[in-house]
């Protein structure tokens, strides 16, 4: 909707809100006073003329930032949406998953436990203790989560490829990621081919697109992926999750 407005305004060179505050002014439509936080304030000629250049230069000269920051808000929407349902699909496999990463997490433990004891030395000790630090607790992540899900779904004749299918995930998360740092990413570098148009993620950059058409094709790739995990899995959720799930 967005864009369809733009190209509205842009097919006539966004001369009507110019023209429209003249008219206001020079037909006395205007009564002088407005309210701002409550209070009456009246408005010369020449603050209104400001006023008008302001909105020009927000609606023209920085018209890339404006669809830049929707871009972002359509970006973290679409994945937190798809974050979301994923996780309640993996809650319909009880303690399943949960039992699956701990049980995996405490052979970790074990292992390293055991090759902490064997070192003979400081420096292997160490080396050993800060591979146990970096074993996860008992909080699962949405990419543990996802890649729970979908290896489900693959057991089942998963009609898509499922190597490009955790790419593409795997590319929107980190591009999601992006909003707690102003838009700009801060992991190492991450391209992706989708439909023969590469998507790159800059270390220290924000995403740049050639085509803003591009990302919102590649985007509509999780509905694709979402609708195929629920088709596969719709016989191990129960009745009222799906339809909650397919809705």
């Amino acid at each position: 909707m967005f864009f369809i407005c733009s190209e509205i305004s842009n097919s006539v060179q966004a001369r009507p809100l110019a023209a429209l505050l003249t008219q206001i002014l020079n037909e006395g439509h205007y009564g002088k006073k407005i309210l701002i936080q409550g209070e009456p304030y009246t408005l010369s000629r020449d603050s209104l003329s400001d006023s008008l250049d302001c909105l020009n230069d927000l609606f023209v000269n920085r018209y890339d930032q404006t669809v830049g920051s929707h871009i972002l808000d359509f970006q973290v929407s679409i994945f937190s949406a798809f974050e979301c349902w994923i996780t309640k699909i993996s809650e319909n496999y009880g303690n399943e998953m949960t039992e699956r990463y701990t049980f995996s997490r405490l052979r970790k433990y074990r292992k390293h436990l055991e090759d902490y004891e064997k070192a003979s030395s400081e420096e292997e000790k160490n080396k050993h203790l800060s591979r146990l630090r970096s074993v996860p607790g008992n909080f699962i992540s949405f990419p543990d989560k996802f890649n729970f899900v979908i290896n489900k779904a693959s057991e089942k004749n998963y009609p898509r490829d499922l190597r490009i299918d955790k790419d593409i995930v795997d590319f929107i998360r980190a591009a999601r990621n992006t909003v707690h740092n102003g838009g700009v990413h801060k992991g190492n570098d991450i391209e992706l081919v989708h439909k023969e148009v590469t998507h790159k993620l800059i270390k220290n950059k924000p995403m740049f697109h050639e085509d803003y058409n591009d990302l919102i094709d590649l985007c509509a790739s999780l509905v694709d992926i979402y609708e195929s995990i629920i088709t596969v899995l719709k016989n191990d959720i129960d009745k009222e999750s799906l339809r909650d799930l397919s809705t």
